[in-house]
């Protein structure tokens, strides 16, 4: 994991990596908040915005509890998309 400390133009950024962006998207004016997903195709990186309007606390647990939802609700699917073998299992 890496950062850049200097300011960075996220409507023409040269920087690899995924971009973040934690709860200041809707800060942009629309002109900019279009040309920062533009940038993001043009050079082929990954990028990240959360943005909502719920609390923080909310922000940061539900990637982590979506995460955890997926393979718990696996079992209960009607159709799996894979099937236990090991020890019997059917």
């Amino acid at each position: 994991m890496d950062y850049v400390s200097s300011s960075v133009d996220a409507t023409d950024c040269e920087v690899e990596g995924t971009r973040t962006i934690y709860g200041a998207f809707h800060h942009f004016p629309p002109a900019l908040a279009r040309r920062m997903p533009q940038n993001v195709v043009d050079t082929r990186q990954p990028m990240v915005v959360v943005d909502t309007k719920r609390p923080f606390l909310y922000v940061l647990l539900f990637p982590f509890l979506t995460t955890l939802a997926v393979p718990l609700s696996a079992p209960l699917q009607r159709n799996p998309p894979y099937r236990a073998t090991c020890c019997g299992w059917r």
